[in-house]
């Protein structure tokens, strides 16, 4: 041009961008992330190449231990694993793992084909063993053991752990620890000390010491027994025998001799205490108080005494002058019948 009523203007050249226009005689798609482009302009198609999958992948093995061969890769491929895995990844860290045999337990083979056996001779068993005494009073020797032996106990085992405290003891049965125990049949020998304020059923015969000749004896008897201590409790007894005796049960008693006898005869021993008797004749026959042994006997009438008659009576009592003895005769009495 110019062209006046027509005519052909003719553009060339590339249309800027700016103006509408490619900049290039040849345009074309440029694929991106995720998506391809096929085809020339203007007639390119273009797609999408995952749906969402990642088709391009890196990995490195980081810490773990581990390499990576054969990425990254698009699509598909292959990315391959080599090296270790550590230990804190929740490998073994080594590329020859092995158990390792601790107390009690062996391990043969090799891994990981390893066996584990325990040692010890049997379930539960313990194997070594050291014992201490501790503050059981008791000391130890021969130990500690392993599989056996023997550990010897040696000391006296206290009060506090079931023991007695001490090397020795006397008697049988269980021992008295405590501080109110009874006691059913002990034999105390002879104490240093003691109080026996509470106690009973302490035999006189053999319990009590400090008396006089045959007290012990005789507070033993019961009263009204021959040879018991006698009480000033008056009392009657009567005799039938021919020839009874005077005794400490006798002492304040009223002896009546009732036997129809023509001869009765009273003995008067020597007594190791003074006594007093009233003596009287029941029966018929004559009744006569002689001395026994070494005994001596008076009266008014003399040494040949007799009671006057059935129902007369007398007094006799020893101790006369301080002599056991001695006796005195007092009452309805005559030299003869």
């Amino acid at each position: 041009g110019p062209v006046t009523t027509s005519g052909t203007i003719t553009l060339a050249g590339t249309l800027a961008v700016a103006n509408g226009g490619t900049g290039t005689t040849t345009p074309s798609l440029v694929a991106g992330t995720n998506v391809t482009v096929s085809g020339s302009w203007p007639n390119q198609t273009i797609n999408a190449t995952n749906n969402g999958t990642v088709t391009s992948v890196s990995v490195s093995g980081g810490t773990t231990g581990l390499t990576t061969s054969g990425g990254p890769v698009t699509t598909s491929g292959t990315i391959t694993l080599a090296g270790t895995l550590a230990v804190a990844n929740g490998g073994t860290g080594t590329t020859a793992p092995s158990l390792v045999a601790g107390t009690n337990v062996t391990v043969s083979g090799s891994w990981p084909n390893q066996t584990i056996n325990a040692t010890s001779s049997g379930s539960g068993t313990v194997t070594s063993v050291s014992v201490s005494g501790g503050t059981t009073g008791l000391t130890t020797s021969g130990g500690p053991v392993t599989t056996s032996g023997t550990i010897t106990l040696a000391g006296t085992l206290a009060v506090a752990n079931g023991g007695t405290g001490v090397t020795t003891s006397t008697g049988s049965g269980a021992n008295v620890l405590s501080t109110s125990p009874t006691l059913v049949t002990p034999i105390l020998g002879t104490p240093t000390s003691g109080t026996l304020t509470n106690c009973t059923g302490l035999p006189v015969s053999t319990g009590v010491s400090g008396l006089g000749t045959n007290v012990a004896t005789a507070l033993a008897l019961a009263v009204g027994q021959s040879g018991a201590i006698v009480t000033n409790v008056a009392s009657v007894n009567t005799q039938t025998s021919t020839s009874p005796t005077l005794s400490y049960v006798n002492n304040n008693q009223t002896v009546e001799l009732n036997n129809g006898s023509s001869n009765v005869s009273v003995y008067l021993p020597v007594l190791s205490t003074a006594v007093k008797v009233d003596i009287v004749q029941l029966g018929t026959g004559t009744v006569q108080l002689v001395a026994s042994g070494s005994a001596t006997v008076n009266s008014r009438v003399g040494t040949t005494i007799y009671l006057s008659a059935q129902y007369s009576g007398c007094t006799v009592y020893n101790n006369s002058n301080g002599t056991l003895g001695s006796w005195i005769v007092v009452g309805d009495v005559a030299p003869s019948t």
